[in-house]
């Protein structure tokens, strides 16, 4: 098993221990320490836009007649994006988790996602005979299917009836895989113009942060997140702002920008970025 395995497993046993215990001591907690826990669940859409940049390597490719063998290997170079937004959300789920005991804190984010871009082109190609001149209109459609977790623990260090802000460490794993398929735009001899590709990502990333809102009246309120963090060969950051309206329940329209990095995958950079629309149910 490999050490991104490991660490995902590790993480996921911590996560649902820590879940579990914080839910057999709310309910085993007496009347005046329960009303210490506030617990909110905000299921939300978030439609972002696709920026992304795949470098792959393989010992073969698919030629005219059958497969070419590369001599050492065939680069293919690729970039994803910008794209509109909407009309490429395939299917999604989307939760995110937040308990307050007191002034300290439990949260968590899930984003599953399937998203499509049209909008795509190849940067560079090393074919089977050397590198190739791309043409101009080469294009690229491509898919971006996977999980993005994030489990953070943080401390309320400042709160008062107008603001309040938490601090917060934890880690996001992501594990997502680039799927497209490419037309190079003219005619390469024994090459087929046309071809698909694959690139994996899977890093668990170590984070630090600081979050929470400022209250412009009694129901009125900006919401604001912001992490960064890092792995050995990996990077991310995420930024979240917007407006909430509400007291026991909250909606929210906020805008969300997640952006990772990684030098050892053939998914070497992704960044994700649009509107979204949430509800916060308040325990």
């Amino acid at each position: 098993m490999s050490n991104i395995s490991l660490a995902r497993l590790f993480f996921a046993v911590a996560g649902i221990c820590a879940a579990t215990c914080g839910a057999l001591a709310l309910a085993s907690a007496p009347a005046d320490a329960a009303s210490n826990w506030q617990v909110d669940v905000t299921p939300y859409l978030w439609l972002p836009t696709i920026n992304a940049h795949a470098a792959l390597q393989s010992s073969s490719i698919e030629g005219r007649g059958g497969s070419l063998a590369c001599a050492p290997l065939c680069e293919i170079d690729a970039v994803i994006g910008p794209n509109n937004y909407l009309s490429h959300l395939n299917s999604a789920f989307m939760i995110a988790g937040d308990a307050h005991y007191r002034r300290f804190d439990v949260a968590t984010d899930i984003i599953n996602m399937n998203l499509s871009s049209s909008a795509g082109s190849i940067k560079d190609f090393q074919g089977p005979f050397g590198r190739i001149d791309i043409q101009v209109h080469s294009n690229v459609s491509a898919r971006v299917t996977g999980t993005i977790w994030t489990l953070v623990g943080g401390y309320d260090v400042f709160q008062n009836r107008m603001v309040n802000t938490d601090v917060f460490t934890g880690f996001r794993s992501t594990a997502m895989t680039l799927r497209g398929d490419y037309d190079l735009g003219g005619n390469y001899g024994l090459l087929n113009r046309s071809g698909n590709f694959a690139a994996n990502a899977g890093p668990v990333d170590w984070i630090f942060g600081i979050k929470g809102r400022v209250n412009l009246t009694k129901k009125l309120f900006v919401p604001y997140y912001l992490d960064a963090g890092a792995a050995t060969n990996s990077s991310t950051a995420q930024e979240i702002i917007g407006i909430g309206y509400g007291e026991r329940g909250s909606a929210e329209l906020l805008f969300r920008n997640l952006a990772y990095t990684s030098s050892n995958t053939p998914l070497t950079n992704a960044r994700f970025g649009g509107p979204e629309l949430g509800y916060t149910f308040r325990f």
